[in-house]
């Protein structure tokens, strides 16, 4: 059976269903954002994350009644959410691995139940200068938790390209350490070089892109869904120093192309 391919959600997206429909199995919203209009039959609706501040370090899950009704409304299959932490507000408890580990194996259990559904764990960019805790970004660390909350691993590839680069590690080995054989699912966006490295910018997939996602396709013996992560995304990304600058990432060409290229990887798996 071919892997399912899922998109980003966006105007151009809408604008090339006429066309490009019949390769498209469904979307990804954000959780609790308003579904699209448009006819979506029989297309899957994949809910990701949870309203902002919410992490999975925290017990708390916001907006719960109003995330119920999405799911409800969207009969998405499952919920994923970010396998995160932030130093400044989750100090206290990043001192014992054992102790984060049980914590967040806690918080999945909780989220489960009070959704009834079956969680994915995506793993996050790692910066030198960010506020993501490096055990995050941990291949080690990441495997741990998915072995103990028995959650899916959700595979962001443009996630570990960034975290390896900043740790001065080679990708492929980097990904070869990653819990491949528990990924339900993939994200795919193209990373791109800037002067302080390698940035996780949701812009349009280059060859190494489709060259890293068709190396780890057989090492992921329960993936089932593609999600490519281009588009519905601001026109601007922020600088280290706060400042904002344009980046063309909703071109309908490129969405269009990389559709084409990913429903031929999906057909072949």
């Amino acid at each position: 059976m071919p892997l399912q391919l899922i998109i980003n959600w966006s105007e151009q997206l809408a604008s090339l269903l006429e066309t490009h429909g019949h390769m498209v199995d469904g979307i990804k919203i954000p959780t609790l954002t308003p579904p699209p209009s448009h006819n979506l039959k029989n297309k899957t609706i994949l809910l990701h994350g949870l309203t902002a501040p919410y992490r999975i370090m925290q017990p708390d899950i916001p907006k719960l009644e109003e995330l119920r009704e999405w799911i409800a409304l969207t009969k998405t299959p499952y919920l994923s959410v970010h396998l995160d932490a932030k130093i400044s507000e989750d100090h206290e408890v990043l001192s014992n691995v054992e102790d984060i580990i049980e914590q967040i194996c806690n918080n999945v259990i909780a989220l489960k139940q009070a959704t009834g559904l079956h969680i994915a764990l995506e793993n996050c960019v790692y910066y030198p200068w960010g506020k993501l805790p490096r055990q995050f970004s941990d291949p080690q660390f990441i495997g741990q938790v998915i072995q103990a909350s028995g959650a899916d691993f959700l595979l962001d590839i443009a996630h570990a390209r960034v975290s390896a680069a900043h740790r001065q590690e080679e990708i492929s080995q980097y990904l070869a350490k990653l819990p491949l054989d528990r990924v339900r699912e993939i994200h795919i966006s193209g990373p791109r070089l800037q002067a302080e490295g390698l940035r996780d910018q949701h812009n349009h997939m280059l060859e190494i892109d489709y060259q890293i996602l068709q190396q780890v396709i057989p090492q992921a013996k329960q993936l089932q869904t593609i999600t490519l992560e281009y588009g519905g995304t601001p026109p601007t990304t922020r600088n280290l120093d706060g400042s904002r600058v344009a980046i063309d990432r909703n071109n309908i060409h490129e969405l269009a192309v990389q559709i084409e290229k990913l429903y031929a990887i999906c057909q072949n798996h």
